[in-house]
């Protein structure tokens, strides 16, 4: 990988007297830059779905938008102790902090146990109207109101009034989401740019990925 080449050099981040190995940072680097890339991906073809209509498509790439998110989340605001000290520092490299809108409990803990949060979402919907892997506003399937539906009966759907996604009863914002990590995205660029003049690429085909705005969900890529 470009750039992220074992030497002595240190990072030190502004305020504060840890250090981040630069191939650590480099390795951080990439895999911030590529989650970044995958939600802009997903986001693409998201509007794209929407654009021609196609609930399957649409389903898939919120979730993976969404997914991604989450993994970006948890890179930079670990739970566990182990990653704690790296992430710390990654933010201080960024300049961003526990403020920031990826630091979303909600976000973080979407694929924790996910055997047990499909069983806890069977228990608490049984004997109730369910939707499943549906595009429409919420309270309606077709052009029928559902009377008495909670967000708690959805296992999988996409509002396109709001753009939310629902994920067994729990919404995400995609809006929010795709702001998001579009600062980041940005961030992490610049930081690139900045540590590793002489690299071409944090790609390991050294090729980049072509620079382009993050389009708005709902909007033509």
């Amino acid at each position: 990988m470009d750039g992220a080449k074992s030497d002595n050099n240190r990072l030190r981040p502004r305020g504060k007297y840890m250090t981040m190995d630069s191939t650590v940072a480099g390795i951080y680097i990439h895999e911030v830059r590529n989650q970044c890339t995958y939600v802009q991906a997903s986001l693409e073809m998201f509007n794209q779905a929407m654009e021609k209509g196609q609930p399957i498509a649409i389903l898939y790439s919120a979730q993976n938008m969404v997914q991604h998110a989450a993994t970006l989340a948890r890179t930079l605001f670990p739970l566990r102790n182990k990653a704690a000290r790296n992430a710390e520092a990654m933010r201080e490299l960024l300049a961003i902090d526990d403020s920031h809108a990826l630091n979303n409990k909600q976000l973080i803990h979407m694929w924790d146990h996910p055997e047990d949060r499909m069983e806890d979402w069977i228990e608490k919907s049984r004997d109730r109207f369910v939707v499943m892997d549906y595009v429409g506003p919420f309270g309606m399937v077709g052009e029928q109101e559902v009377q008495g539906l909670q967000q708690s009966d959805v296992f999988r759907q996409v509002d396109p009034d709001n753009l939310n996604f629902i994920f067994r009863g729990e919404a995400f914002a995609l809006q929010g989401i795709a702001h998001a990590v579009a600062d980041i995205d940005a961030r992490i660029k610049q930081l690139h740019e900045q540590m590793f003049p002489d690299a071409k690429s944090l790609a390991g085909n050294g090729t980049d990925a072509p620079e382009s705005e993050t389009p708005e969900p709902g909007e033509d890529a």
